[in-house]
């Protein structure tokens, strides 16, 4: 999905032979918002490590919102996980980063 003012696009944000297409779309010299919401979860810490210093290695001026679960030892959080774990899913960060730091 397109318009002249937003683009979305279906890739593996943890290739970045995928990413680098996606530069044809923007404007590199004109400030890049990232949105990222329960994506980096998913990715092994490298993986997101990389994604992050792509965009800050090819925008002049960008920044990322990224929404996270986090803190995921409670009961709730048990039933989460092993319920994706059925669907061979893992929250792969949330294994290592358990609480929120400051």
């Amino acid at each position: 999905m397109s318009s002249s003012r937003y683009h979305i696009r279906p890739i593996d944000l943890r290739t970045e032979s995928a990413l680098d297409p996606i530069l044809e779309l923007l404007d590199p010299t004109v400030p890049t918002l990232l949105i990222a919401e329960c994506v980096l979860a998913y990715m092994d810490r490298r993986s997101s490590d990389a994604l992050l210093r792509w965009l800050s290695d090819r925008f002049d001026v960008a920044a990322a919102v990224v929404y996270e679960m986090f803190g995921l030892d409670d009961s709730f959080g048990r039933v989460m996980r092993d319920n994706l774990k059925v669907c061979t899913l893992v929250l792969r960060f949330v294994s290592v980063r358990t609480q929120l730091i400051f």
